[in-house]
């Protein structure tokens, strides 16, 4: 829980530590699967530690335009410098990914880390890296030092559909935007500063959300 905290806080180094003692103190007392799951944490972390925490400045209220890709999936514009390109907007997703040919295009920093990671539709085990873009825009928001999962072009392609997904902006990014509008008519907003309300209905399993509803 503390490693998940200190991530979720862009706290790198920190949660590096809690896997390393993790590791070092109490391997014994876990299971292969979960040795193996905070080695591969250990792994990213440790890469991140000298990255500074991401930062969204919101200056003003934003308002952008939202489409839908071939299968339904929210898109909007977002840029690094001069290289724009459209992103799905997954509240699902609990990284932000990227293909490599778009890491490229994008110009992002790559790290010097690899690990292994699994598809949960396919069981496919495969490398993947990180890349860090120090600038990204989202209309007049500019967020830094943002953290992409850099994947094969390959395992962002679904086949049946013949659908490649080049740039998925994920439940970090989202979640320092503090507060999303979005309307039918293709406009996303963004206010300056968030309404306050009554309604505490989100909670988070590590990156998962999770929502209390009524039925009734």
């Amino acid at each position: 829980m503390l490693d998940d905290s200190y991530f979720k806080l862009y706290e790198y180094y920190k949660a590096a530590q809690v896997d390393q003692i993790l590791l070092k103190k109490y391997i014994k007392c876990l299971g292969k699967d979960e040795v193996d799951d905070i080695k591969n944490k250990f792994t990213i972390r440790n890469a991140l530690k000298n990255i500074p925490a991401q930062q969204t400045i919101i200056k003003e209220s934003t308002t952008i335009n939202w489409t839908k890709n071939s299968v339904g999936l929210t898109q909007i514009p977002v840029g690094t410098g001069a290289s724009k390109c459209l992103a799905v907007f997954d509240t699902r997703a609990n990284i932000s990914t990227i293909s490599k040919t778009y890491a490229d295009k994008l110009r992002l920093h790559m790290l010097n880390v690899s690990y292994n990671e699994g598809s949960g539709a396919t069981g496919i085990q495969f490398k993947t890296s990180m890349g860090i873009a120090d600038s990204l825009n989202i209309g007049s928001i500019i967020v830094k030092n943002v953290l992409f999962q850099v994947m094969p072009d390959s395992i962002l392609y679904i086949a049946p559909i013949k659908l490649q997904l080049n740039v998925i902006i994920g439940y970090p990014v989202i979640a320092q935007l503090q507060e999303i509008h979005l309307f039918k008519d293709g406009r996303m907003t963004i206010p300056l500063s968030p309404s306050q309300r009554p309604l505490h209905n989100l909670a988070l399993d590590q990156l998962d959300p999770v929502y209390c509803v009524k039925d009734g």
